[in-house]
């Protein structure tokens, strides 16, 4: 009788277990803890997120298309394209759904503006420095581009590629998902506790060096050989925005483009609410938005005077 009594008790423990780990299983594929967008290396430009991807993650929806853009599919009948290029805070991580994105919003009104299959193409990746934007441009094209909008930030100057190992490893970039979200959230909970814990400072940081970098005179050249504008948008750390300017490595960048003749956009201009920023230096969906109506009227009349030439020349 006491060893039914005990094995009765234990099958009760077990099945409450069970039940507990299911319930949290099923919340956990709620949120789309089993569908981790995906990342993966590359030797021209150190890594970007795998292509043709359409998940659901934190609720929000995460696409990439054939060339591993946060857009839809590239397509011949893109009437007028423009490339915005930067790092996380225009790609705006899995915090951001796809259609709050400032580059979906922005094709969306062009689109309606024109009346045309304007294209705003999301050229991006995690902590990305704009050596890594023209290396992806140089692997893969610049996509028959009329305008190229640069987005960056003041860590920006000095985050060269360095090609460390990255992939797998940080937490932001997982390779691979698991078939169990519990699975995926306890290794992606540990990489976080190695990173924060076990080293003094996660890899994700880890690109900074000395030298200022030689993308954003690449992309400025790029632009020239290509004869088509060059917008530049400096978004203002939440840090920048209370003491109401730069600092120096910002101040350099804009110096750079002012010096070569380019329009440049800075947005601690503008009036940037807390509620714009998920951290420091990220955006929220309303913040995307707000980038979005900052940049519209400047890439409406780029591509209203190249729209007019192109009339003229009919």
């Amino acid at each position: 009788m006491d060893f039914e009594k005990y094995s009765y008790k234990y099958l009760i423990r077990l099945a409450y277990i069970i039940l507990i780990l299911l319930l949290i299983e099923i919340v956990l594929r709620y949120y789309g803890f089993h569908q981790f967008p995906l990342f993966e290396e590359n030797k021209n430009y150190e890594y970007i997120h795998k292509p043709n991807q359409n998940t659901l993650i934190y609720r929000n929806k995460f696409i990439t298309n054939e060339y591993s853009m946060r857009s839809n599919p590239v397509s011949k009948y893109d009437s007028l394209v423009v490339l915005l290029i930067g790092d996380s805070v225009l790609n705006g991580t899995n915090q951001v759904d796809q259609d709050s994105l400032a580059s979906t919003i922005l094709e969306d009104t062009l689109k309606k503006s024109f009346n045309k299959n304007v294209r705003v193409l999301n050229v991006s990746s995690y902590t990305w420095g704009p050596d890594n934007v023209y290396s992806y441009l140089k692997s893969h094209g610049t996509f028959n581009a009329d305008i190229i909008v640069s987005i960056n930030n003041s860590g920006d100057a000095y985050d060269n590629m360095t090609f460390e190992p990255i992939v797998g490893l940080n937490p932001s970039m997982p390779s691979e998902n698991y078939t169990l979200a519990i699975i995926s959230f306890m290794l992606k909970e540990f990489k976080v506790f190695q990173n924060c814990v076990l080293y003094s400072k996660s890899n994700l940081n880890a690109s900074k060096t000395g030298k200022f970098n030689k993308g954003f005179q690449q992309i400025n050249d790029l632009a020239l050989r290509l004869n088509i504008p060059l917008l530049v948008y400096m978004h203002a750390s939440r840090e920048e925005i209370s003491l109401d300017k730069y600092n120096e490595d910002g101040k350099k960048i804009i110096s750079f483009f002012k010096e070569n003749n380019r329009e440049v956009i800075c947005d601690i201009n503008y009036t940037l609410k807390n509620e714009c920023y998920l951290d420091d230096i990220h955006l929220s969906a309303k913040g995307q938005r707000f980038m979005g109506e900052i940049l519209y009227p400047h890439i409406y009349n780029l591509l209203k005077n190249l729209d007019r030439k192109d009339s003229l020349l009919k």
